[in-house]
């Protein structure tokens, strides 16, 4: 089979867009709110149940440490477990972070929260591209919902923003 160069051409400048979204969307999380520069995630709560849910073997377990402890599933826990996750995708243990992500995703849109759901896509793009999986990353991405639609989220606006206008 002879490989198409004009095709392999766009799939490597996809991979270098995704790979600078990528780089985007990490600065994005630098700027963190007062709250958390006095309380540090590794310290709440929901930092501990982030761990735990990262640590489980399967979405019934993560569901039901969920289930146990609903008022700690929020926007700490939503930041604990994307810090959690991206110090996992650096060590490239894609499979761990694209199980959590997965779950994260189901979770967010039970609770209808689009700008979770558009960070656990974003993350999820990330971890393909890092996996050399450019083509997975590429089908996320085109998931990530505009920016318009995430006006009322900060956090997910300035990480979409930055995926979309790569």
């Amino acid at each position: 089979m002879r490989l198409n160069p004009s095709r392999s051409l766009g799939v490597s400048r996809i991979a270098a867009r995704i790979g600078a979204f990528i780089f985007l969307g990490l600065t994005s999380l630098a700027p963190a709110s007062a709250f958390f520069r006095q309380h540090p995630p590794e310290t709440l709560a929901e930092s501990r149940i982030a761990s735990a849910v990262i640590a489980a073997r399967d979405d019934g377990e993560r569901r039901a440490l969920v289930t146990a402890q609903p008022q700690l599933i929020n926007l700490r826990f939503r930041h604990a477990l994307a810090m959690q996750v991206l110090r996992l995708q650096m060590k490239g243990d894609h499979q761990r972070v694209l199980a959590t992500l997965g779950f994260a995703r189901q979770l967010a849109e039970e609770r209808k929260d689009k700008g979770w759901v558009a960070m656990t896509l974003i993350d999820s793009v990330g971890s393909y591209n890092l996996s050399g999986n450019a083509l997975k990353a590429l089908a996320e991405f085109r998931k990530v919902p505009p920016p318009e639609d995430l006006a009322h989220d900060r956090q997910a606006l300035a990480r979409s923003t930055c995926a979309k206008t790569i």
